[in-house]
């Protein structure tokens, strides 16, 4: 029942990360066309973020133990392609009741939804802790972005503050070439 009543309704999915591809497997499979909006140009999120193009990387080199998980991931967005109004480089920035505002390559653009699902997923949050604005320190986001199209061969040591499952991911997948990880704990005051 549920799936007739929204099969003519606009439902827009905001990010083409883990959670995003997986909800638009899911309402593609209760038969609707859902429109997926994501403001990187490469589908997969922060931690499945496909590598740009002309790039040949292979998954285990680029995505370590997580390989398996991205390269599913990537297969199942290929095959929502036809399926799915996807929408990338598109910044959401303002929701009002059944519209988003966007901004596309420069553009104001809009989206017209009955229903809105978030899978917004990993973002960078910085603390204001002593020494997070110093020179060469980076978010973990930032840090991904610098390192991920090519490793730093100088790096001689890292230090992170970080929670949830990327603390361990991101020193295991990205510093390969580092010779010291060193896990930094907040200072207490």
């Amino acid at each position: 029942m549920a799936t007739a009543r929204l099969s003519s309704n606009k439902v827009v999915i905001v990010g083409a990360g883990p959670a995003g591809i997986r909800c638009a497997e899911t309402l593609v499979a209760a038969g609707l066309k859902p429109i997926l909006i994501d403001e990187n140009r490469r589908d997969g999120g922060q931690i499945y973020r496909r590598q740009p193009e002309g790039f040949t990387r292979d998954y285990a080199t680029l995505y370590g133990t997580e390989a398996g998980k991205a390269r599913d991931l990537h297969q199942s967005f290929d095959r929502l392609r036809g399926e799915i109004d996807y929408r990338p480089d598109t910044l959401v920035w303002n929701l009002t009741p059944g519209q988003l505002c966007c901004v596309s390559q420069g553009k104001h653009t809009t989206a017209d939804y009955d229903a809105l699902i978030l899978c917004t997923g990993a973002t960078d949050r910085l603390m204001p802790i002593e020494g997070w604005q110093l020179a060469g320190t980076y978010s973990l986001g930032g840090a991904q972005i610098a390192l991920n199209p090519r490793r730093f061969p100088s790096v001689t040591a890292w230090c992170s503050w970080a929670v949830g499952r990327c603390c361990i991911w991101w020193p295991a997948n990205m510093l390969k070439p580092a010779p010291r990880w060193r896990q930094c704990s907040i200072p207490r005051r």
